[in-house]
C-alpha cells in the first residue's frame, strides 16, 4: 500500500487521518452533549407541568360555584 511512498508523506497521511478521526470524536461528544441536555430539559419541563397539573386537579373541589364548572 505505501510502496514509493516516502516516510515523510506516510507520516503526513497517517497524522492526517488522526486528526480526522479527533475532529469527528469531538464533534460527536459535543452531539451527545447537547442530546443529554436536551432530555434532562424536557425531563424537566415535563416534570413541571404535570406538577402543574395536579395542583389545578386540587384546586378544582375548593373553588365553589362557577369556577368548580370551568
Amino acid at each position: 500500500m505505501w510502496r514509493g511512498v516516502d516516510a515523510t508523506t506516510r507520516n503526513a497521511a497517517i497524522t492526517l487521518g488522526l486528526v480526522t478521526a479527533r475532529i469527528e470524536m469531538d464533534r460527536l461528544r459535543v452531539l451527545a452533549d447537547h442530546e443529554r441536555i436536551a432530555r434532562e430539559l424536557h425531563d424537566s419541563v415535563i416534570q413541571r407541568l404535570f406538577a402543574i397539573a395536579m395542583r389545578l386537579e386540587s384546586a378544582v373541589p375548593t373553588a365553589g360555584g362557577s369556577a368548580a364548572d370551568r
